[in-house]
């Protein structure tokens, strides 16, 4: 009897083990089967922008790049995601440049220093906070790296793409040029001053002077094994931008572990923006635009609306949205201009930077008290130069900038008053610039 149960219950194992032998078989024919069909389906997606970078030979990893995303308009810069809080319940995900896959953490330790980028957009004073930056030999500064791939893209009938460049920022703050040949050579092919002023922590290892009777100075090409040395060598990276307006662009770099980008917010008057702007560009295009109510042209005013409407939204994520707000940072023009010793804490205590150097604090006395003509000077006497616009402007052009798109709204945001009248606009002793309204958290930065 207890034999003929042995058997049984042998023949029953066997039948189970034959059956979970069959069913794992076809499963895995099926797992491959659906795996196979998936990476096709990745290839066939992905081949357009794969194509694009390819030729270009630009970046070797994936970017998630729509053909319709370019820098040549504004509202390119726009992620639809970024502005919208996650609905209560669901799970926070990484804005990342593509919806189904969020940032993988991959490190639990903190990056060795400060990893800072300017938000801004033209004629906001960048070009000075970027000194306080690459003025100090702790800092690798980097002035403008996109101006790179807008030339090599450009050059190509191209255009500029948001997640490419942000994918160039990755490489940089990580020291990483094994997909920025382009960049080098672009560097190589700048005049010695230029390259002192867009990357000045490598320019005296190869830029030197002329050893025969010539004056001046001479620049090698520029090495990657060099430029990835002294990147290395610095504990600190800043890089200062205006091709990227909106901040959900930095998301997954503030969340990468790995970078946990700082990000400064640099806005100014929209009225003193628009009219150094104007100037500017005449000299950069030997245009004679003038800034009129009546003349304004569509690229101007197309200018000012996305320049108000991203300002407005960019403190509202960098203030309300949790995931942004420990690494944001506001700041106004006016306040650097008004008061540069004090900002200058401020933003070196927000970046973990510490106290000031010396040789810093010289360089913005010697650059606040004294002026030095032309456009991209950087040397003014920065408490009268800040509202100098309103000598520029007459009342109806001051108030068509107002009217323009959300620049009333915006203006609101940032305590910048509109003005009344013509002599109200003249008289410099009645101030259009108040304190910014609450919230307003920048105090825990302050020295």
């Amino acid at each position: 009897m207890a034999r003929n149960i042995r058997c049984v219950l042998f023949g029953l194992v066997a039948v189970s083990a034959m059956c979970l032998l069959l069913y794992g078989r076809r499963s895995g024919t099926l797992v491959k089967s659906v795996t196979a069909v998936s990476r096709e389906g990745v290839r066939q997606i992905t081949q357009d922008k794969s194509n694009t970078e390819e030729e270009l030979g630009i970046f070797s990893r994936g970017t998630n790049v729509s053909s319709e995303e370019s820098s040549s308009c504004p509202p390119c810069n726009r992620n639809p995601t970024s502005i919208d809080p996650v609905p209560n319940g669901v799970e926070e995900q990484p804005v990342t440049g593509d919806d189904s896959v969020p940032v993988e953490d991959t490190s639990s330790s903190d990056p060795p220093g400060s990893r800072i980028v300017v938000l801004t957009s033209m004629r906001t004073g960048s070009s000075f906070i970027g000194e306080i930056f690459g003025r100090n030999d702790d800092i690798f500064y980097l002035f403008e790296p996109g101006l790179a791939l807008l030339t090599e893209l450009h050059s190509r009938g191209a255009l500029f793409l948001q997640p490419m460049y942000m994918d160039m920022l990755r490489s940089l703050y990580q020291c990483n040029t094994s997909s920025l040949d382009f960049y080098l050579k672009w560097l190589s092919r700048q005049p010695p001053l230029e390259v002192k002023k867009k990357v000045p922590r490598i320019f005296d290892s190869f830029c030197y002077p002329f050893k025969t009777g010539k004056t001046g100075l001479k620049c090698d090409a520029v090495p990657a094994e060099i430029f990835e040395r002294k990147c290395q060598e610095k504990r600190h990276i800043a890089i200062k931008s205006i091709r990227i307006w909106d901040i959900g662009m930095f998301l997954s770099l503030i969340q990468d572990s790995n970078v946990k980008l700082k990000v400064i917010h640099l806005v100014r008057d929209p009225r003193g923006m628009t009219a150094s702007r104007v100037l500017a560009m005449n000299v950069v295009e030997n245009t004679f635009n003038k800034l009129q109510a009546d003349s304004f042209t569509d690229e101007m005013r197309s200018y000012l609306m996305e320049f108000c409407s991203y300002s407005i939204d960019n403190k509202e994520i960098g203030y309300y949205l949790p995931k942004y707000r420990d690494n944001y940072l506001l700041l106004r023009y006016e306040d650097m201009s008004l008061d540069p010793e004090r900002v200058t804490q401020l933003i070196y205590n927000f970046t973990g930077l510490g106290a000031v150097p010396e040789t810093i604090s010289k360089w913005i006395a010697e650059n606040t008290q004294a002026h030095r003509p032309g456009v991209y000077s950087t040397t003014r006497v920065s408490s009268q130069v800040y509202q100098s616009w309103r000598t520029k402007l007459d009342f109806k052009t001051a108030k068509a900038i107002e009217n323009v798109g959300r620049c009333a709204e915006m203006m609101e945001h940032f305590g910048y008053h509109p003005v009344r009248d013509e002599s109200h606009l003249k008289n410099l002793s009645s101030p259009l610039l108040a304190p910014i309204p609450p919230p307003h958290d920048s105090y825990r930065y302050q020295p």
